[in-house]
């Protein structure tokens, strides 16, 4: 008989494994979705909404000896 009990216990606490396996699985789901959506609201930030910005800043940033006017067009050739 204990044998019996035995087996029942062990097939009662069984199912409880699988629920937890299944929570922590959608943990995981879940911070991995929460860091994908952050990069992808940082990435849109950046090249969407702060777009203007950046470019003026390389603009700016060009040496003044670099052979393009103000509009980034080339007035310098060299040998041809």
């Amino acid at each position: 008989m204990q044998l019996a009990d035995r087996a029942n216990r062990n097939r009662n606490s069984a199912p409880r494994a699988i629920p937890l396996k299944r929570a922590r699985f959608w943990l995981i789901c879940l911070l991995f979705l929460m860091w994908a959506l952050a990069i992808s609201g940082r990435l849109f930030w950046l090249q969407i909404v702060r777009h203007k910005e950046f470019v003026e800043r390389a603009v700016r940033s060009q040496p003044a000896g670099s052979g393009h006017d103000g509009a980034g067009r080339l007035v310098l050739r060299g040998p041809q």
